[in-house]
């Protein structure tokens, strides 16, 4: 993925903010694909790209699943990540299917 797709959905997943819980601070999707990466230990930049490795890769589902547990529907999901559905749909339930997040790798997901 060149820089400029990057750039775009960097910028595409800045300008939708996400509900506020309990009077916190409105966030973006951007601020919580910075928070899944941090806690993955990945470069955010990294899970918005096309980027592979598996680090980077389940953090980048990690944020998808996020996403949709906050009420998003798949479709809307990858129309701003600039994915297909089916693809958003698959990571997600590989998540499932996988169990919870080894404690050693994932400190906190917000």
């Amino acid at each position: 993925m060149n820089r400029h797709t990057i750039d775009t959905i960097e910028a595409n997943l800045d300008g939708y903010v996400l509900p506020a819980l309990d009077g916190a601070q409105p966030r973006t999707w951007l601020d919580l694909v910075r928070e899944v990466a941090h806690s993955v230990g990945v470069a955010y930049r990294d899970v918005i790209s096309g980027q592979r490795t598996k680090s980077v890769t389940r953090a980048r589902h990690l944020v998808w699943q996020r996403l949709e547990s906050l009420g998003y529907s798949m479709n809307e999901i990858a129309r701003r990540w600039g994915a297909d559905h089916t693809t958003i749909s698959a990571a997600i339930a590989k998540l499932e299917r996988s169990g919870p997040p080894s404690q050693t790798r994932l400190r906190r997901v917000a």
